[in-house]
């Protein structure tokens, strides 16, 4: 193999010393366990924003339904077993409730739309 890319699979060869890290891609900022490697934006080359999970469910699940699910995720993703997790498999973490992903979501299609479209991805017909 002489390329890899992904969400963090290629850190075990980066610490065996099999590959060498060049750059970071889809990252809003150096990485401080990385400090000297360069993001794709760093070096001049269009990039997409981070990439995350997200948990949906219904619209009609009700107010206090969804501010209890809110404050359950914001407690679990903050807990130091979690983060530990996110570590191991090199993954950054960025927290965002329900109000938040609602504002994000539609920035982010139009986002991928416009930049998908640049690149000459086209719709199946």
């Amino acid at each position: 193999m002489d390329f890899v890319a992904g969400a963090g699979q290629h850190i075990t060869y980066v610490k065996q010393g099999t590959f060498r890290m060049l750059v970071l891609m889809n990252a809003l900022g150096r990485d401080r366990r990385y400090p000297d490697i360069p993001t794709l934006q760093e070096i001049g080359c269009p990039d997409t924003p981070p990439l995350g999970y997200i948990i949906v469910g219904p619209r009609e699940v009700p107010p206090a339904i969804t501010k209890k699910l809110d404050e359950s995720f914001k407690k679990s993703s903050e807990s130091p077993a979690f983060h530990k997790v996110l570590e191991n498999l090199f993954l950054p973490y960025l927290y965002k409730d329900h109000l938040q992903l609602g504002k994000a979501i539609p920035r982010e299609y139009d986002f991928f739309k416009n930049f998908l479209g640049k690149m000459g991805a086209k719709k199946e017909e």
